[in-house]
């Protein structure tokens, strides 16, 4: 199960926010769930919850809010349909729309990602900073290996029953899959006074992949839009959206 939050936010004040908003919002709904389930989060690798502020319209900020499994969906959409208001230290914050998004299972999602147009090139717009972990540092720019793998693995991680534990399939998106075009900006997010060097943009994704792949693609593609890339997509870092293009 995913529950996708689509939740305008409003402050009377004219105060703004930026992508690392994201954060503060994420700990202050964390105050609204049970302690006990609080500190399970921090204690997971990878947490059932992917968030991101879209401040494209920095007036009518947008806080987009994924959740994975019925444990999560319950104990946060409870907290998100109580509370009509959220605060940080920069204001309080009224949920002036809030829309929900289902996906009730995983034969769903698939259901979802096959309905996609059969092409071999996406967008992938990074709507929030991106960055990824590789060899111990933070990657200044990405690459569809990195793409490819931050999906596989929130997808076993954050999926009932759709697994990908083929090292095989795995190398042949990989191999199958390559950035032709792009447009990013560096930039950074921060953390607790902690800078994290990142991007954000789109970037052009061409797949050449057999038919089995090819679908496997599209539902990786889809699952973006939920999962997010890269590290710390719990905590603001990382959102996404795909645009696929036809020829």
């Amino acid at each position: 199960m995913i529950y996708n939050y689509k939740i305008k936010l409003k402050n009377e004040n004219g105060t703004k926010l930026d992508h690392s908003s994201a954060y503060k919002l994420y700990a202050a709904l964390l105050e609204k769930v049970p302690c006990d389930y609080a500190q399970a989060l921090h204690a997971q690798e990878l947490t059932p919850v992917s968030q991101h502020l879209d401040i494209t319209d920095r007036n009518s900020p947008i806080w987009n809010i994924s959740l994975f499994g019925n444990e999560a969906c319950s104990f946060f959409s409870k907290s998100l349909h109580e509370n009509k208001t959220i605060s940080i230290e920069n204001g309080t914050w009224l949920f002036e729309k809030v829309g929900r998004t289902e996906i009730k299972s995983d034969l769903d999602l698939l259901a979802n990602a096959g309905n996609l147009p059969d092409t071999n090139l996406y967008i992938m717009k990074f709507l929030s900073p991106v960055t990824f972990k590789s060899n111990g540092e933070y990657a200044l720019f990405p690459s569809a290996e990195l793409i490819v793998k931050s999906l596989v693995n929130r997808l076993n991680a954050l999926s009932e029953d759709v697994c990908l534990n083929d090292p095989d399939a795995e190398k042949m998106l990989v191999s199958g899959v390559r950035i032709s075009g792009y447009s990013l900006n560096s930039t950074a997010y921060y953390i607790k006074g902690q800078r994290i060097p990142s991007f954000i943009g789109h970037v052009k994704l061409t797949a050449g992949l057999s038919a089995p792949m090819a679908n496997l693609w599209k539902t990786l593609m889809y699952f973006s839009r939920f999962s997010g890339v890269g590290i710390k997509t719990a905590l603001g870092m990382g959102g996404t959206d795909f645009v696929p293009i036809l020829r």
